[in-house]
C-alpha cells in the first residue's frame, strides 16, 4: 500500500467512526485521553446490552472497562456494574452458582477500591445481593457497616432513605421489627416522596398484633406525627381512626396521642360537621375507655365542637371548662382549635355559636390577640344578630381597654394594630370621636393603633412600616370632634418620614390646602378589615377542600410517587418474594419493575444504539493508530 493510500485509508475509517457516532457528544475527557473515552464507551455499551437475553456480551464490556479503567476508582464501578448484571440474571443451575460467586468476587474487590460514595453504593448493592441470595443475617452485617452520618451531595438524603429503607427490609426480615421502625421513619423524613419507606411504616402501624411489637414501640403514634409534618391529612386521620378503635394501644400513653389528635384537628381545618361525621363515636369510645387526663382532655375537644359554650371572654375563665388544657404548653394549641371551630361555625352561619368559640379563646390565652381580633370583627359584621343595641363591643372595648398591653413580639402587635384599627373605624362609622379617653371613642383607638404600630416598627423594622392612613384618620377623628388644630398636626405627621417628631401644635401652615392621603386599604373602613377576615376563612376552607376535606366526604389519598420511563441501568425498586408481598428491596444494581428512583442511579444509563455507535469510534481512532505503527 503506497503512503498515498495509506492516508486515504486512514480518513475513510475516521471518518466512518465519526459518522458512526451521529450527534452523540464525548465527555471532554474522551478527547484527551483515550484509554477514559473508551473505559466510558464501553460502560455505556455494557449498559445498553445488558436486556439482551444472552448477558455474555455485556459481561465481556464490563471486564474490558475494568482492563482500560484510568482509575481505581473508575474500576471498582465497572466491576459493580458487572456484580450487579451477573446478581440479576443469575441463570439455572450449575451456570447461577458459578454466577453468584462471580458476582460476590466482584462485590468484594468493588468494596476493597470504592470509597465515598461509590462506597456506600457498593455496600447497598452487595447487601441486597445477600438478602436475595438468602443470606439475611451477613446482609444486617453489611448494612450494618455503614455509618449514621448524613450523605452528602444534592442527592444525598434520597440515597440515605433508599439505604435505610433496604436496612429495615432485612431487619424486618431477621425478625428485628423494632429495630426496623425508626429507619422507615428517618427515611420517611428525609425523602417525603418515597412511597416504599411510608407505606411499610404504615403496615407496621396497622398490623401491631402480627408484628407482635410492645407498646413502647408501637410504631403508630411517631408515624402519625411524621405524616402531619408532611401535611398528609388522610393518612394521618385514618390511622388516628384506627387507634381509637383500638384503645388498648394507648393505655400507656401520656398523652401524645391527645396533642397529636389536637394538632390534626388544627392543622387540617377538621370542622364541626366533620368531626360529628368521623370522629363522634371513637371519640366517645375514647373518653369512656381512656382514665384522666387523658379521658379529659378527649372530653374537652368534644366539647369545643359540639357543646354550647358561654360567650365570658374574662382572661383565664375558661380554664374552668378546659382544665386539662390549660397548661403553658397547651393553652395555645387549644385555643387554635376554638378559632377554627369559631371560623367554621361563621361560615356556616352560625355567628352565635362562633361567638362563643372566640369567646373562649380570648379568655384561655390573654396573651393571644387573635382571639380578640375575630371576636370583635364578628360583633362588628353581625351586629344586628348578636348586639344590635351594642352593649356587647361596648363591654369588650371596655375590658378589653383596661388590659395592660405590654406586648413585645410582631404578631402579637400587628394584631393589635388590627384590632384597634378595627374598633376605631366602627367607633368612626358611629361618630363617636371623642373624648380622648374613652376606649369607645374612635380618637383613642386610633392612638392606640398608633401606638401599636409604632412598637412594632421598632421591635420588627424588616416587617413593619409607617402608616400614614392612621395619622389621617386621627386628623378626620379630631376634625370630627371639633378639633382643627390637631387635626392639621396629624395631617403632616402623615407627610413626613418620621411621624413620631412632628409637635402636636403644629399649624396649618405645613398643610397643603385641601390634600387627603389616600388611605391604607387595611384601615379605610371596618368593611374592609371585615372582607379581609372573611376572605381568610374562606381561604382556610378551600384550602381544606384541596386536601380532601369537605363536609360528609373521605379524604383524598396520597400522592403516588413521581415514576419516569423504566429504564435498563437505572436504580429501580425490586421486587423480591421472600415470605410475604411486602418484601423488597432497592438496588442500583435492579432491572425496572415500577419506575425509576434517581437517588442512587448508576451514571451509566442506557444510551441504546448511540453507546455502541460510540465504541464503533473508538475502535476506529484505535485502528487509525495501530495503521500508522505498521507503516
Amino acid at each position: 500500500m503506497s503512503r498515498v493510500e495509506g492516508r486515504c485509508s486512514h480518513w475513510k475509517i475516521l471518518l466512518l467512526g465519526v459518522a458512526g457516532m451521529g450527534v452523540f457528544v464525548f465527555p471532554t475527557s474522551a478527547t484527551s485521553n483515550a484509554n477514559d473515552a473508551a473505559y466510558q464507551s464501553y460502560m455505556v455499551s455494557a449498559a445498553a446490552l445488558e436486556g439482551r437475553p444472552d448477558i455474555g456480551p455485556a459481561t465481556k464490556l464490563y471486564e474490558r472497562a475494568a482492563d482500560v479503567a484510568p482509575s481505581n476508582a473508575k474500576r471498582a464501578e465497572a466491576w459493580l456494574g458487572w456484580a450487579g448484571l451477573l446478581s440479576r440474571r443469575p441463570g439455572q443451575g450449575q451456570e447461577a452458582e458459578r454466577r453468584k460467586k462471580q458476582a460476590e468476587d466482584l462485590y468484594h474487590l468493588a468494596l476493597a477500591g470504592a470509597e465515598g460514595e461509590l462506597g456506600l453504593r457498593a455496600r447497598n448493592d452487595y447487601g441486597v445481593f445477600l438478602f436475595r441470595s438468602g443470606r439475611a443475617a451477613e446482609a444486617t452485617e453489611v448494612f450494618g457497616k455503614v455509618a449514621p452520618g448524613p450523605w452528602l451531595g444534592p442527592d444525598g438524603a434520597a440515597r440515605r432513605a433508599r439505604f435505610l429503607y433496604n436496612y429495615g427490609q432485612v431487619l424486618e426480615h431477621v425478625g428485628r421489627t423494632q429495630d426496623a421502625i425508626p429507619l422507615y421513619l428517618k427515611a420517611m423524613q428525609l425523602d417525603i416522596r418515597f412511597a416504599p419507606a411510608r407505606e411499610a411504616a404504615k403496615r407496621l402501624a396497622e398490623e401491631p398484633a402480627g408484628a407482635k411489637l410492645p407498646a413502647e414501640t408501637d410504631p403508630a403514634l411517631p408515624l402519625a406525627q411524621e405524616l402531619l409534618d408532611q401535611k398528609r391529612f388522610p393518612e394521618a386521620e385514618a390511622l388516628l381512626v384506627q387507634l381509637a378503635d383500638d384503645p388498648n394501644r394507648l393505655r400507656s400513653d401520656s398523652g401524645k396521642f391527645a396533642d397529636l389528635f389536637l394538632r390534626y384537628l388544627v392543622e387540617a381545618q377538621i370542622d364541626p360537621p366533620r368531626f360529628t361525621h368521623v370522629w363522634d363515636q371513637p371519640s366517645q369510645r375514647l373518653q369512656k375507655a381512656l382514665a384522666p387526663p387523658m379521658s379529659e382532655r378527649i372530653g374537652e375537644i368534644r366539647s369545643a365542637y359540639l357543646a354550647n359554650l358561654p360567650t365570658d371572654w374574662q382572661p383565664y375563665a375558661a380554664a374552668s371548662l378546659f382544665p386539662s388544657w390549660s397548661d403553658t404548653d397547651r393553652v395555645g394549641p387549644f385555643s387554635d382549635l376554638l378559632k377554627r371551630i369559631g371560623d367554621a361555625f361563621a361560615e356556616e352561619g352560625d355567628p352565635h355559636r362562633a361567638l362563643e368559640r372566640y369567646a373562649q379563646a380570648t379568655s384561655l390565652n390573654p396573651a393571644d390577640h387573635g382571639g380578640d381580633l375575630y371576636l370583635a370583627s364578628l360583633l362588628v359584621e353581625h351586629r344586628q344578630r348578636l348586639d344590635p343595641q351594642g352593649e356587647l363591643l361596648a363591654r369588650f372595648v371596655h375590658e378589653r381597654g383596661a388590659q395592660p398591653e405590654n406586648l413585645r413580639e410582631p404578631k402579637d402587635l400587628e394584631q393589635l394594630v388590627f384590632l384597634h384599627s378595627l374598633l376605631a373605624a366602627d367607633a368612626r362609622d358611629h361618630q363617636r370621636w371623642g373624648p380622648e379617653d374613652d376606649p369607645q371613642t374612635a380618637i383613642y383607638q386610633w392612638q392606640q393603633a398608633l401606638e401599636a404600630n409604632s412598637k412594632l416598627v421598632a421591635v420588627a423594622p424588616e416587617q413593619a412600616h409607617q402608616r400614614p392612613a392612621l395619622y389621617e384618620q386621627l386628623a378626620l377623628a379630631y376634625e370630627g370632634l371639633g378639633d382643627p388644630e390637631k387635626a392639621a398636626a396629624y395631617r403632616v405627621a402623615a407627610r413626613i418620614d418620621d411621624p413620631s417628631r412632628v409637635n402636636l401644635q403644629a399649624r396649618t401652615a405645613f398643610e397643603e390646602p385641601g390634600g387627603v392621603i389616600s388611605l391604607d386599604h387595611h384601615w379605610d373602613t371596618s368593611t374592609s378589615y371585615r372582607n379581609q377576615w372573611s376572605q381568610n376563612s374562606m381561604s382556610r376552607k378551600s384550602s381544606a377542600q384541596r386536601i380532601g376535606y369537605t363536609t360528609g366526604t373521605a379524604g383524598t389519598g396520597p400522592q403516588s410517587f413521581p415514576t419516569t420511563a423504566n429504564t435498563t441501568g437505572t436504580t429501580t425498586i425490586a421486587s423480591t418474594e421472600v415470605t410475604s408481598t411486602h418484601w423488597h428491596v432497592e438496588s442500583s444494581d435492579s432491572i425496572a419493575v415500577s419506575g425509576s428512583l434517581p437517588a442512587t442511579a448508576s451514571p451509566w444509563p442506557a444510551m441504546g444504539l448511540t453507546g455502541l455507535l460510540s465504541l464503533g469510534a473508538v475502535l476506529a481512532i484505535r485502528r487509525i493508530r495501530l495503521l500508522r505503527r505498521e507503516q
